[in-house]
């Protein structure tokens, strides 16, 4: 059985990312000693996964649907020299909505977007 994983909400991972999962005591560290940013410290990665349904179950040779789901991570370093990887999808939407919205409220009237089903990038 796979161990237990803490949820918690997508608003709340730049604070969860600066401890050990293993420790609550033990926190994360940049190789300079300061705390991880995730926008400042960390590579952006994506990758598109599919979710196929099929379409009607009960019926012999019925279609599959498959629609693309945009995944994102970051790649972040670490003061022992590793690097540890944070799965950051929510987050990112998130960031890029509150984004738009900042940026609308100061005059800016732009907002920003990430595209779902592009390829795999790397920032």
């Amino acid at each position: 059985m796979a161990p237990h994983v803490q949820t918690f909400p997508s608003s709340q991972l730049p604070s969860h990312i600066h401890y050990l999962p293993s420790s609550s005591h033990r926190g994360r560290k940049t190789p300079d000693g300061k705390p991880t940013d995730l926008s400042r410290d960390c590579d952006l990665f994506s990758f598109v996964q599919y979710d196929c349904q099929i379409a009607r179950p009960n019926e012999a040779n019925c279609p599959v649907v498959c629609a693309p789901v945009k995944r994102f991570f970051r790649v972040c370093p670490m003061k022992n020299g590793g690097t540890f990887t944070a799965e950051t999808t929510s987050w990112e939407y998130l960031n890029a909505l509150g984004k738009g919205a900042r940026d609308a409220a100061a005059g800016g009237g732009t907002t920003t977007q990430l595209e779902v089903g592009a390829q795999t990038t790397k920032r």
